[in-house]
């Protein structure tokens, strides 16, 4: 104890007291003061920042309704109204999705998927399309208010669509045909015609062990020696008159 009985001794000397006062109090005033002002300026900022991302946020959801709106009436929609509609959806996509919060891409995603049944159910189930775009303002705004929740949702939809999706049910099966045959031209032949004669024919008792018939050669009758001259005594001589 006796280095601490020391400290206290030279602290209530006129030296220590005079280096204290003139040394060391201001420079751990300084300290505590750099150390209190970075905390106020980090909290400041951070509000400032959480406040700019509160705005843009705030703006992607806002620009999400207003296409949410006009795809639960796409069906009454003109083709250019269509066009800016679809440009419309695509910017709004682009800047949710560059939001610096967590969540911004599954909230996309969940987005575009609403945005699709509500453009596909405006044709024929008007009154769905309306529900779907209530249910979808409703969400959109509870991520703004409770963006951890909201992400949980979020995330639970989407892995539901995604199952429904790659289920057997809803992937249509495919019938099998079997192949027409392709008919193959053959060239009779001699072979094939005899063939199907001899199918034809129907065969007779006896007839494949009776002979073969012969035939008798016949000469035609030589001319004779009288038919002979009196074929020439006919004809009348060269320069010889009747």
């Amino acid at each position: 104890m006796a280095w601490w009985n020391d400290i206290v001794a030279w602290f209530n000397s006129a030296s220590g007291s005079r280096i204290f006062l003139s040394a060391i109090l201001p420079f751990v005033a300084i300290v505590v003061a750099g150390v209190v002002a970075a905390a106020i300026g980090r909290g400041a900022t951070k509000r400032i920042l959480d406040h700019q991302d509160r705005e843009l946020k705030g703006a992607a959801i806002i620009a999400l309704i207003v296409v949410g709106r006009k795809a639960s009436i796409w069906s009454s929609l003109g083709s250019d109204e269509k066009q800016h509609v679809d440009s419309l959806m695509s910017e709004a996509d682009i800047r949710v999705r560059l939001l610096p919060v967590s969540g911004a891409n599954t909230a996309a995603d969940w987005a575009a998927h609403q945005l699709g049944d509500m453009k596909k159910n405006s044709a024929s189930f008007s009154f769905q399309a309306e529900q779907t775009f209530v249910d979808y303002r409703d969400r959109l705004l509870d991520w703004q208010n409770k963006p951890g929740r909201a992400k949980k949702l979020f995330a639970s939809d989407l892995q539901q669509w995604r199952y429904e999706d790659e289920s057997p049910a809803a992937t249509p099966t495919q019938e099998w045909t079997p192949a027409p045959a392709t008919p193959t031209a053959t060239t009779p032949t001699p072979a094939t015609f005899a063939t199907a004669a001899a199918a034809t024919v129907p065969a007779t008792p006896g007839l494949a062990t009776a002979p073969p018939p012969t035939t008798v050669a016949v000469s035609a009758p030589a001319p004779t020696s009288a038919r002979a001259h009196t074929n020439a005594a006919e004809q009348p001589s060269d320069g010889v008159s009747a």
